[in-house]
Formats: C-alpha cells, sequence, structure tokens
C-alpha cells in the first residue's frame, strides 16, 4: 500500500529486459467513475486487493474546485468501477490510504487537522469517524488483521505532552481509546500479522535526529521505539506478511545528504519476523542514484523492490530487485522498458500470491526522442525474472501509478486524460 514520493518530468532511458515465459495481458483500461466533475484533477491515492481478488481503490475528487475522499470496490474477478464519496468537500490535508482483508476495507485520510476513518463490511460503509487531531497533518495509516479484521489507526497526533504519534484500535467493530506512543514522527507505516502483532515505522520529526524508528505490539501498549537505522532516510515502506514477517525499506541518500528538488539515494531494506528484531539494514548494490522506491510482499514471501534511477537531472531508468523467498537475498537489479521515455510519477510494485511480480510505472516522451507515451507494465515469473514491458495505455499519466495484488489478481489504477482509469491482469 504505497504513499509516494514523486518526480515529475524525469526523462527515462530504458533498456529492453530479456524476455521471460508468456505473460498474460492486462484487460484494456476501464474508466471509473465517482471522482469529480474534473476528471482531469481527480486523485489516486491507495490500492488494495484482498486474497479473495475483492479490491479498494481510494483518492480525492475534485468539483467545483473543492476535492472530497473517494473510494471505490470491485468484486472479485471485476474491477472497481464507481467511486463513493467518503466526506463532504473540504480541505484534504492527507490522503486517503486504504486497508483490505476479507470482507473488510478501511480507508483513513486527514481533513484539516483531523485524521478521520471510515469503514466497509462487504461492500457497505459505515459513517465517518473522526479518529482525532493533530497540530500538524495527521497522515493516517491503517491496518486490518487478517481473519478477524480488527482495524489499527496510527497517526500523527497532539497529547498534552506535545506532538506524539496516537493510535487506536476497534473492539467489537468500535473504535477504542486514544493511546500515545513516547515520540512523534513522520509519514508512519502500519501492518499487522494474523497473531494480532503490529509493526509501525516512521521517521523522526526533528532536524537533529535521522533514521528509521520503529516500535510494536501484540497487546497492551507499543514497545519503546528504538532505530532501525540512523543514516539519513527517505521514502520509508513497510510490508507486514500475516505470516508476521515484516520488511522496511527506504532510500539512504548518496553522499552530500538529501536533495528536496531531485533526491537521489540507495534502496535499503530491512526484515523482522514475529519474534525477532529488525536485522541490520542491507542496501541494493551498484544503485545510488534511485529517486523513488516501491515494496511490496506476496502472499508467499516473494517480494520486490522497484525504483527510478537517475542517470543525469532528466534521465532516469525503471528497475527492479526480487527476492522469491523470506531468508532470501534481493537478486541482480533488472532494467524494465524500452529506450527514450519521460517519467510521469515513479514505478509502482505488487506480488500476487503465485509470487508473480509486477512493475508498472507512466511515462511520455520528450521532444526529439523516440518512444511512445502511455502506461507500462513488466510482470515476471515467480522465480524472478521480469519480461519486456506491455503498454496498456497511450494516454499521458497524471498521477502516481498503483499497482496491488491479492490471490491471483493484480490490478493498476492510474489517472489518465480522461480521468481514473484501472486494469486488471488476465489470471
Amino acid at each position: 500500500m504505497t504513499s509516494r514520493s514523486v518526480v515529475l518530468g524525469t526523462a527515462i532511458a530504458l533498456t529492453v529486459a530479456a524476455p521471460a515465459a508468456a505473460q498474460a495481458p492486462f484487460s484494456a483500461p476501464t474508466a471509473v467513475g465517482g471522482f469529480g466533475a474534473q476528471v482531469q484533477l481527480a486523485g489516486t491515492s491507495s490500492l488494495a486487493v484482498t486474497a479473495e481478488g475483492r479490491s479498494v481503490l481510494a483518492g480525492s475528487g475534485d468539483t467545483a474546485n473543492v476535492r472530497f475522499p473517494v473510494a471505490a470496490f470491485g468484486s472479485p474477478g471485476d474491477v472497481p468501477r464507481v467511486g463513493r464519496s467518503l466526506s463532504a468537500p473540504g480541505v484534504i490535508t492527507s490522503q486517503p490510504v486504504v486497508a483490505a482483508e476479507g470482507r473488510v476495507a478501511a480507508v483513513v485520510w486527514g481533513a484539516g487537522h483531523t485524521a478521520y476513518l471510515r469503514v466497509a463490511t462487504d461492500g457497505r460503509w459505515g459513517q465517518p469517524i473522526a479518529v482525532g487531531r493533530s497540530r500538524l497533518k495527521p497522515q493516517p495509516a491503517v491496518a486490518i488483521q487478517p481473519a478477524t479484521g480488527r482495524i489499527t489507526v496510527l497517526w500523527r497526533g497532539s497529547s498534552r505532552r506535545g506532538n506524539r504519534l496516537q493510535w487506536r484500535i476497534t473492539t467489537g467493530g468500535k473504535l477504542g481509546r486514544t493511546h500515545t506512543l513516547g515520540e512523534f514522527g513522520n509519514d508512519p507505516r502500519i501492518g499487522t500479522d494474523r497473531s494480532g502483532k503490529t509493526i509501525a515505522v516512521w521517521t523522526p520529526y526533528s532536524v537533529t535526529t535521522r533514521g528509521v524508528r520503529t516500535a510494536a505490539r501484540r497487546v497492551g501498549e507499543f514497545t519503546k521505539p528504538m532505530s532501525i537505522t540512523t543514516a539519513q532516510a527517505q521514502d520509508v515502506r513497510l510490508d507486514v506478511g500475516a505470516d508476521g514477517e515484516a520488511i522496511a525499506a527506504w532510500r539512504t541518500p548518496s553522499e552530500g545528504g538529501a536533495d528536496v528538488q531531485a533526491p537521489r539515494g540507495t534502496p535499503t531494506w530491512s526484515t523482522r519476523t514475529a519474534n525477532t528484531a529488525f536485522s541490520r539494514p542491507q542496501q541494493v548494490a551498484g544503485v545510488a542514484d534511485a529517486s523513488t522506491l516501491s515494496l511490496d510482499r506476496g502472499a508467499t514471501g516473494a517480494a520486490v523492490l522497484a525504483f527510478d534511477r537517475q542517470t543525469d537531472d532528466l534521465t532516469a531508468t525503471v528497475s527492479a530487485v526480487f527476492r522469491p523467498a523470506p531468508g532470501r537475498p534481493f537478486g541482480a537489479v533488472q532494467a524494465l522498458g524500452t529506450p527514450g521515455f519521460v517519467a510521469a510519477p515513479g514505478a509502482s510494485a505488487a506480488v500476487d500470491d503465485r509470487g508473480v511480480a509486477t512493475v508498472a510505472w507512466g511515462a511520455s516522451v520528450l521532444s526529439g526522442q523516440t518512444g511512445e507515451p502511455g502506461l507500462y507494465a513488466a510482470r515476471s515469473t515467480p522465480a524472478g525474472a521480469f519480461g519486456a514491458p506491455q503498454r496498456i495505455d497511450a494516454a499521458a499519466v497524471r498521477a502516481p501509478v498503483l499497482a496491488a495484488a491479492g490471490g491471483s489478481t493484480t490490478l493498476l489504477a492510474w489517472v489518465g486524460e480522461g480521468g481514473v482509469r484501472v486494469a486488471r491482469a488476465a489470471p
């Protein structure tokens, strides 16, 4: 589930990947309604697919220059087709983030200084709930425990002692009291395994403290926060499997520190099991120029990291590394794509329950370059060898491409010239 760092106007000079086994094509793009009257201003921010193939797409719509959060359901074997507004139009300060397990879906977002939650069972929404307030943007995150449907929400909140990360959990379908962690942080992420153990990661909210922080809980309060790394980190990602393994990934900025205008760094990851702490961080060898990062872990433990490699100020390459199973290292870097493209927002990754990975990205063409603009996706074999990319849509991509997988279903969502679009990989 992906909040992403977006770098626009970057050219992609891509090397064609060696073809893998024959790949099932994606369906023709399907329009998704309900994202507002000004479809060119629609946004997609989060996509989830359950093991049963149910899907939820979240984003924002725009009508008369007023934005509102939107979510759309897709039934097994189909794609989301019509979005529904989740609240009255207002100022969205944190884009919607969605989680889905079994029959339950949950969406969180920030409006002003308040974090909101809305829960659906079998596609029927309950009422929006104000989870908590923040002196800053709440940046809420949400996770659902497999099998039980219990929901945990973590956000940047405010307590009597100042700004702190805060969380609430549902019991009997109702949100419990507000709990407070011992520190504050940026862009928090959470995930919950089958046992109910919840892992949280975030970056410190400090100009003097760097790194990636983490805490965990199964019952009671979260453990005392500790550092996975004290080196500077950007684009922190987290994926927690039902079996209790968690992967945290981020970009370690290249020498000279983080450049806000053109951030580049090395994809870095750390793993933990249900009963161990995060391991010593490891880096993708030979890559110091990644400008975006996406992580996904499938039900079998197969995982993929996808990133844009910045070769100069105007040129990048979409690449990926694949891990076939827990405890295995990520493999060699694979370049994906065809020469001469311009990056729309960076690549997005997903792994289905068979261990097949998908990496998708948007592209356009600079004057004087060859190639065709549009949306592209490359798929792997279960062993991790990516095939040549497929061109799924010819229209320019206007928002981050989202990829999500569950069971044998893989979906892509994006905003094209005519609004929100989705496509489904053939099973």
